[in-house]
């Protein structure tokens, strides 16, 4: 896969997750929630690409935290981003 097409493969990938988010923001998975004691935090695995969408969910609207690759240590880089839990 050349790397233009790989890239536009990943942004239809994000829009498609940001848009199922969006209408259901309770499919994501709570592990994080429950892991780091943050109420709200949901996480998403793309299916295609190895990236992973934090946000949480609010009654009204959605707060995409950060979009982080798979291999990184996601815990570690949320605790420094979000704080400690």
């Amino acid at each position: 896969m050349q790397a233009p097409s790989a890239a536009k493969g990943l942004i239809d990938e994000l829009q498609k997750a940001y848009g199922l988010i969006k209408r259901n923001p309770d499919a994501g998975s709570p592990r994080l929630e429950a892991e780091l004691g943050m109420p709200g935090l949901r996480s998403w695995k793309l299916s295609r690409y190895p990236y992973l969408i934090v946000y949480f969910r609010h009654p009204d609207f959605v707060d995409v935290v950060d979009v982080l690759h798979t291999r990184t240590d996601y815990v570690a880089a949320l605790i420094d981003e979000l704080g400690s839990p």
